[in-house]
């Protein structure tokens, strides 16, 4: 993860300095949002959701668990509720950015970024737990 990072700061880097554009730069990340848009959104599709994936790196779920139904439902849910959230902040994001208000554009990611993306763990984090404990009663 952190070398795909890397090679995404440094392909960011390079087309922003080929193109000398602020708005090509900084389209870069926003592209990258709709891509793990997608990602979420077919993921679920197929039954195999990346939140689920993603929760196995924090909480040691057994092979047996990871292959429930609950556990694909559950996190099938989030898979669709994050691929949404990231589509509709990358159209937003391209909307303003193609307006050529880089201030108006900055705004937006400020409020789309970090306070958005903590609630969206908390209640991810939530839904599960509740999810799991009502399955298991």
């Amino acid at each position: 993860m952190v070398r795909l990072s890397l090679a995404f700061v440094i392909v960011q880097a390079v087309v922003g300095l080929v193109s000398n554009s602020a708005i090509v730069y900084l389209a870069a990340p926003v592209i990258a949002n709709g891509i793990w848009a997608l990602a979420f959104l077919v993921s679920a599709a197929i039954r195999r959701p990346l939140a689920g994936a993603l929760a196995c790196a924090w909480y040691p779920f057994t092979d047996e668990m990871r292959a429930s139904e609950i556990f694909k439902r559950i996190y099938g849910v989030e898979s669709v509720v994050w691929g949404l959230y990231l589509a509709a902040r990358a159209a937003l994001r391209i909307g303003v950015l193609l307006t050529g208000h880089i201030d108006a554009f900055l705004v937006v990611v400020v409020i789309t970024g970090t306070p958005m993306m903590l609630a969206l763990i908390a209640w991810s984090i939530r839904y599960a737990i509740r999810r799991f404990e009502a399955a298991a009663a």
